[in-house]
């Protein structure tokens, strides 16, 4: 409980002004011109808890950019909370935690599809040397189809992650993501999947609802993807960005 208590605290009282994700899947959906983007998530499994924070900044022409500090791992010593990092890929890890540089371009084909071309590049801002091995990178491209008549949005493309990102096995996958809205600015259904057999691959289900036209809070359940040892979870998303706009 303590546990739990600690986590939600930092995770609900982290306060600021992403590359845009459902749970984890990119959404396409670029941050207009000069408008700022921000996204929290939290992570809660039987093997550790970990928080990601994401930003973005609408540079205009369908581009954004920003940076992510993702896989911020926290557990316990004698119930008090520590940070949990990982700078070796001899385990299979990927390294924790990274601060990457993001940035997406989007590319209209039509009014109701997009084509995504992104890509994160960081690495672990708390190891002492930085070599070439320990460079994280993360590219993709990622296809929205939006279908108005039906209150559906559907995604799906590929990727590619190194071992510093990703971890070892699969370093190519597949994404998938859909959002099923409820009402218009205020619930959605949602769910994404990352595809492939790495320490990315989870199926995450859930729902999203938004308080305020500014503000979302999602709620998702993790599962393993097939063919995976990750572990099953519950994720935690703030979101503050200008929806109304989208």
């Amino acid at each position: 409980m303590k546990k739990l208590v600690c986590i939600l605290l930092f995770f609900f009282t982290f306060e600021a002004p992403a590359q845009q994700s459902l749970f984890n899947v990119p959404g396409i959906s670029i941050t207009k011109k000069k408008e700022v983007f921000f996204q929290e998530q939290a992570n809660l499994t039987k093997d550790g808890n970990t928080v990601n924070f994401n930003t973005a900044y609408g540079l205009g022409s369908n581009l954004e950019m920003g940076f992510n500090l993702i896989g911020v791992g926290i557990g316990f010593d004698k119930n008090r909370p520590v940070l949990l990092t990982n700078s070796s890929v001899i385990d299979g890890r990927p390294y924790s935690p990274l601060f990457m540089l993001t940035a997406l371009k989007a590319i209209p084909i039509g009014e109701y599809i997009k084509i995504g071309l992104g890509g994160q590049i960081g690495l672990n801002p708390i190891q002492s040397k930085i070599t070439a091995n320990d460079i994280a990178t993360f590219d993709y491209v990622n296809t929205r189809f939006e279908i108005p008549k039906a209150n559906l949005m559907l995604c799906a493309g590929g990727y590619y992650g190194n071992l510093a990102y990703i971890g070892k096995k699969d370093q190519f996958g597949g994404m998938f993501g859909a959002e099923y809205i409820v009402v218009k600015h205020k619930f959605l259904l949602m769910a994404d999947w990352i595809i492939s057999k790495n320490a990315a691959s989870v199926i995450v289900p859930g729902f999203v609802y938004h308080p305020h036209h500014n503000i979302a809070l999602s709620f998702g359940w993790q599962l393993p993807s097939p063919g995976t040892s990750n572990r099953q979870g519950l994720v935690f998303e703030l979101t503050l960005g200008n929806f109304s706009s989208k």
